[in-house]
């Protein structure tokens, strides 16, 4: 019911208008399978995040992109009750993700986040054929991120007076884009930095 894995991961992500993410990350995670519908996955991990071509006030771009190592223990719980992964018509689907930060693991930012998804697809329409079926599809999304042993989450404009004290832009959960605010470019829903408007 258990099993190890060791991973290595370089991201470099380019299409986000206001920065350039790139993520260096290693983990060793054990995944256990509880039931056919439930499993959890524990891990740890380390991980050195940079922003780059920050598009914010010049005073934030020196706190803000500056490489920061990031390490600490998480897990995933998954609960899959979909009749398919691929082509879903019913059933639903529940994900937390949870992770901490801190210092105590070799971390220059403490901090720890939650993240939440549920789905629920329901089939509708009285025609029997599969591929005549309409299927309603629902996702929430909850994602929490708390600060804490002097790493703070300045305000839109405002210069913490500290180094490695902010959660680095990589590490933040941003809205906007197809898979969340439609209206939004992707990352551009939230709040603005007052000189630039970004």
């Amino acid at each position: 019911n258990f099993r190890l894995s060791v991973a290595g991961l370089y991201d470099n992500t380019l299409d986000v208008t206001t920065f350039t993410s790139q993520r260096l990350e290693g983990s060793v995670q054990a995944q256990q399978t509880i039931s056919r519908v439930n499993t959890m996955i524990y891990r740890f991990t380390y991980r050195l995040v940079k922003a780059t071509n920050v598009v914010v006030s010049q005073d934030l771009i020196p706190l803000y992109s500056q490489p920061t190592r990031v390490g600490g223990p998480g897990f995933t719980y998954f609960r899959d009750k979909r009749d398919n992964p691929l082509e879903t018509s019913r059933g639903n689907y529940t994900t937390v993700d949870g992770f901490t930060a801190s210092g105590y693991f070799g971390s220059e930012a403490s901090f720890g986040r939650m993240l939440i998804q549920n789905s629920t697809y329901v089939p509708f329409g009285k025609d029997p054929r599969p591929e005549k079926k309409y299927v309603l599809a629902r996702s929430t999304r909850i994602g929490i991120e708390s600060p804490f042993g002097g790493t703070v989450i300045g305000k839109p404009g405002e210069v913490p007076n500290c180094s490695n004290c902010v959660i680095p832009l990589p590490e933040r959960f941003l809205m906007g884009g197809g898979n969340s605010h439609r209206g939004f470019g992707l990352n551009q829903a939230g709040p603005r930095d007052p000189t630039t408007g970004f």
